[in-house]
């Protein structure tokens, strides 16, 4: 009986080995699939962070341009109410394109086109391109010059704005 009993407990006391050894293969096994479900999330949560962080840095560039504009609008806003105030609106200049290409004038022509254009109450020019050149190479564009016969190049392209009302500046 002892025997038999010695044999029932050591038949027993192998199963029960490997029924522990297959426990802690399985208890392993999920523990693997568990760290490996964990690192996933943990990855998915930092690609999800950094785009959270990248949407965050465009909503951070979009409102400082949303301050620029309202700063750019609200000053526009002034510009214009001055403009009404001191008659530089649309509705009271008119305009016209000026563009002279290379006219041969004296010197004593010179002077009084380029004063007929300067900036008075009347008109404003604003030019594009400007240029006056001397014809001859022995003649400086800026010496005085008694009776000359050499012509001077004028060059000048642009707008014209002559004010529309009576209104002065």
């Amino acid at each position: 009986m002892i025997a038999g009993a010695l044999d029932k407990g050591a038949s027993a006391g192998i199963p029960l080995k490997l029924v522990m050894l297959g426990g802690a293969v399985l208890l392993l096994l999920a523990g693997v699939v568990f760290f490996d479900r964990t690192r996933a999330a943990q990855l998915q949560a930092e690609r999800q962070l950094s785009v959270a962080e990248a949407q965050l840095a465009a909503a951070h560039d979009r409102q400082q341009l949303a301050q620029r504009n309202r700063v750019l609008i609200q000053e526009a806003q002034q510009l214009q109410k001055q403009a009404q105030i001191t008659g530089y609106t649309a509705a009271t200049w008119g305009e016209r394109q000026v563009n002279m290409k290379m006219l041969n004038l004296s010197r004593n022509q010179v002077n009084p086109m380029l004063l007929s254009s300067a900036r008075n109450k009347y008109q404003l020019l604003k030019l594009e391109e400007f240029d006056l050149a001397v014809t001859h190479a022995e003649e400086g564009l800026f010496d005085v010059i008694l009776d000359s016969r050499q012509p001077l190049l004028l060059s000048f392209r642009g707008s014209l704005y002559f004010r529309l009302s009576e209104r002065s500046l």
